[in-house]
């Protein structure tokens, strides 16, 4: 019977050390996710938002959009470091009218930075509390643990994009007139 008890301590003792490494990679990796999404934030608000909506990057000296020069008329990620940058201000409407896929790409990346660092700086595994978050919506879980989840997102985003650069299009194409 001791040697028992002696075992199921060896096998209880390997298993914490298990998980406090997989905890230690956990957070180096929100850190990781963290600190990169700062970056990106903190480029938008060192460059000025162009006043027409489309430019701003040729601040960081990159060449000008080649789909615009061509056409006359913006490719689908046009505006989204102004739309970066005015987000980055608090313009959150301006950040909106430039380019709504911008917008919504730069809230999802202040959103990622906040709940990254919060775990990297607390511990907490976020998959967890969403697993329990889960059993409140079981449908939405369903849809999202599914085999097409990866295509739902990707869809999504497309989607949002398209009417995004609808909306840049026909900005454009008002400001032509």
């Amino acid at each position: 019977m001791n040697s028992n008890n002696v075992n199921t301590c060896t096998i209880n003792k390997t298993d914490s050390s298990a998980t406090s490494q997989t905890g230690s990679a956990y957070r180096f990796w929100a850190a990781f996710v963290a600190l990169g999404c700062l970056a990106v934030l903190a480029v938008a608000g060192y460059v000025k938002p162009a006043p027409v909506g489309v430019g701003t990057h040729q601040q960081l000296n990159l060449p000008a959009c080649g789909f615009y020069e061509l056409t006359g008329y913006p490719c689908p990620t046009c505006g989204m470091t102004t739309a970066f940058s005015q987000m980055v201000r608090g313009r959150v409407l301006r950040s909106f009218a430039v380019q709504p896929a911008g917008a919504i790409g730069a809230m999802v990346c202040i959103f990622v930075a906040v709940v990254s660092g919060w775990v990297a700086l607390g511990a907490r595994r976020v998959d967890k509390y969403i697993y329990r978050k889960c059993t409140r919506w079981p449908p939405i879980c369903r849809l999202f643990n599914s085999v097409y989840s990866g295509w739902i997102i990707v869809s999504i985003i497309a989607v949002i994009v398209l009417l995004s650069w609808g909306w840049v299009c026909l900005l454009t194409w008002l400001r032509g007139i």
